[in-house]
Order: structure tokens, then C-alpha cells, then sequence
């Protein structure tokens, strides 16, 4: 058991970890945040964390905090695994410590460590599992070190915690390469499902413009290319909309309300469609994840009511509905049956697909010459 001060230390130090940390942040900036929490936590001068490389035979300097993170950059950007006494860190899952004035004979020396002050480190194994996927190196200037056993276990008490998050950090990366692949397969889809059709009709009408031309049927001619040119510009617009929205997937607002305000604002300046937006009063905030997905289906939505249904006018509901939002788009256009339309359609499919993805639902309402409505359930965060 660890006297009173070391453990309140403890409590207090590992507090202050976990909450002082933005989880939202690239995986990078997380681990650095973490080191530089450590060095209050340790009371020590710099800190560096190392992490086992994926052919286990080195460990990587991932990142390092405090004054000496330019000795450790310069001098030890890698370390192979079994140098000096660090195969005992695999084998025992134990700390080691440095003494720089007294080294051990296995040890590298750093004599420029020395010069610059530094007494002794402390290498702490990070554990996941039975695995050791890591190294916390603390490093102490003269009259910082505390050498007591008390103080040792301690970091190894603070490590054992960074061990697992580690892992988990490394496995939400997995996750998130993953959720990057099925998102591009999906936009992809959509791609396809956007120009796809007004590409082969226009193909189509090429070729009909052709024919008539040889048969000297003028009026056919000029219908041809009014589909033409028609089709040609609004496939151009949709183009430069997914890439507008492609690009604000990473620059969105911490409101939604903003975002869709912003996007329907564009849509109705670029297509010359009414759009009737209903939102509550107050700003709306959704993880990352759901509202690129909201936007999405939004975008999608809209696309249809241009395409398909024939209404110059359509409504966009925002609904707060606490730990869900609600939104809904409609329209007084031509409709469609519903059967035979969800069935074949990859458009509606892949907004039902992202509504799922985040735990939400799609659900499509639609009368034949009285419109459709789109109707998403989302949860808040995903």
C-alpha cells in the first residue's frame, strides 16, 4: 500500500488525465496532450512516449514533451527493442531506472544528457493485455528524482492506466480507416446514382440529335440539344455541389442548424427551387459523424426533389427532439410508387444506409402527384 500523500497524488494526478484530455482530437495530438499531463503528474522535466512497432523489433518515439524533447528527437527517434537492460521491460513488465551519474554497463549513455542536467529516467512498460505495446520514458534533472519504491510504482500505477488507452487508441484508428473506407464506397454510389442517368440521357440524345440531323428533322434537333444543354448544366451544378459539400465534411460548424441553413441557402441560390425552412430557435449540436450524415441525406434529398419531382418548392424541418434530431424533407411534386421505386433505387438506399450507420432511421412517404417526404431519425451523437 502506498503512503497517504502518494495516493491522493495518485487520484488527483489521474483525475486531471483523464479530464484535462480532448478526446475529439486526432490520435496524435491525444498522445501528446497525454505526455505533457504526465510530466505535471510525474513532477519531472520531460516525458516521451514510445511505441512498439508493428515488426516488434523497435520502439518508435511517437511523441515527446518538455525540454529535453530536443535530445531525445535528435538522439533516440528509435530504440531497438532489446538494447541494453529494455528486454527486461518485455519480459518482466517492470519499470527500469536510469542513473545517468552511475550508469549501468548495459545502458547507452547519453553525455549530452548529463550535460544538460538530467540525473535520471524512468522507463515504464505500457501494458494492453498480456502485451507490452509501449514505453513512458520520464526524465528527471538533478534534484527532481525521487528515488524511493513508493515513487516508482507509482508512474507504473499512472502507466497501467495509458496501457489500455493505448490500445483502445489504436483500435478506434482501425475503426476509423474503416468507417473512411465504407464512406467513400458510398459516395462513390452516389456518384454513380447522380450522373449516371442524365449521362446516358444525354448519350441518348446525342445520338437522336445525329439521326435527326441526316433525316433534316429540325425540330427533333433542337429538342435534342435543349435536353442537352439541360441536362449538361444541371449535371455540372451537382458536380460542383458534392464537391462544396465534400469539402465542408471537415470544416462543419458546431451547430447544424448552421450548416443546413448554409447548404439550403446555396441549393435554393444555384437551383432557383422555394425552400421553406423550419428550425427551432436554438443552436443544435450532433457529433461530427451524424451531422456529416445529416448533411448528406439532406443533399441527397434535395438532389431527388431537382431531378425527379417537378416541384419548384420543398420544406426542410429540423426537428430537436433531445438526445435525437428529426429532419425532414418534402415536397408537392409528382410523387412516385413507393413500392416499385425503393426497390430499384440506389439513392434511397443510401440514405437509408446512412441514417443506420450512425444507429438512426430513414422512412419515405410518397403519393403519386402529391409529392414525397423524407423522413430521418438520428441520434445526437455517433
Amino acid at each position: 500500500m502506498y503512503p497517504d500523500a502518494i495516493w491522493k497524488r495518485g487520484m488527483h494526478s489521474l483525475a486531471e488525465l483523464l479530464q484535462g484530455i480532448d478526446w475529439h482530437k486526432e490520435t496524435l495530438e491525444i498522445y501528446q496532450q497525454i505526455a505533457e499531463r504526465l510530466i505535471d503528474a510525474a513532477e519531472c522535466d520531460s516525458v516521451s512516449i514510445r511505441l512498439l512497432a508493428l515488426t516488434g523489433d523497435e520502439m518508435i518515439g511517437y511523441v515527446f514533451a518538455g525540454a529535453a524533447e530536443p535530445l531525445a528527437k535528435a538522439q533516440f527517434p528509435t530504440l531497438p527493442q532489446g538494447v541494453g537492460r529494455m528486454n527486461r521491460i518485455f519480459e518482466e513488465q517492470r519499470p527500469l531506472v536510469y542513473d545517468f551519474n552511475d550508469p549501468d554497463d548495459q545502458d547507452i549513455q547519453s553525455e549530452d544528457g548529463v550535460k544538460l542536467g538530467y540525473s535520471h529516467a524512468v522507463v515504464v512498460p505500457l501494458v494492453a493485455g498480456d502485451s507490452t505495446v509501449g514505453t513512458v520514458d520520464f526524465m528527471f534533472k538533478d534534484g527532481q528524482y525521487d528515488s524511493s519504491e513508493d515513487n516508482v510504482a507509482f508512474l507504473n500505477e499512472l502507466c497501467r492506466i495509458i496501457g489500455p488507452l493505448s490500445d483502445l487508441l489504436s483500435i478506434t484508428d482501425e475503426l476509423v480507416e474503416l468507417r473512411v473506407s465504407e464512406e467513400g464506397k458510398r459516395i462513390g454510389s452516389e456518384l454513380h446514382d447522380n450522373f449516371a442517368e442524365p449521362l446516358s440521357v444525354i448519350a441518348l440524345e446525342a445520338d437522336k440529335a445525329l439521326l435527326a440531323q441526316e433525316e433534316a428533322d429540325e425540330r427533333q434537333v433542337n429538342d435534342s440539344l435543349t435536353k442537352i444543354s439541360t441536362l449538361s448544366r444541371q449535371s455540372f451544378g451537382m458536380m460542383v455541389d458534392e464537391v462544396a459539400l465534400l469539402h465542408s465534411a471537415s470544416k462543419m460548424s458546431e451547430d447544424l442548424i448552421e450548416d443546413i441553413r448554409r447548404y439550403v441557402t446555396n441549393f435554393q441560390a444555384q437551383w432557383g427551387i422555394d425552400i421553406d425552412l423550419v428550425t427551432p430557435d436554438e443552436a443544435l449540436v450532433v457529433s461530427r459523424n451524424v451531422g456529416n450524415q445529416a448533411m448528406r441525406i439532406l443533399h441527397e434529398a434535395l438532389s431527388n426533389v431537382l431531378r425527379h419531382s417537378r416541384a419548384d418548392h420543398a420544406i426542410v424541418r429540423v426537428v430537436n427532439e433531445g438526445r435525437a434530431i428529426g429532419l425532414s424533407i418534402e415536397d408537392r411534386g409528382c410523387g412516385f410508387d413507393i413500392k416499385r421505386r425503393v426497390s430499384g433505387s440506389l439513392g434511397l438506399r443510401l440514405m437509408e444506409e446512412r441514417a443506420r450507420c450512425v444507429g438512426g432511421r430513414l422512412a419515405i412517404a410518397s403519393v403519386i402527384s402529391e409529392g414525397t417526404t423524407v423522413f430521418a431519425d438520428l441520434p445526437r451523437i455517433a
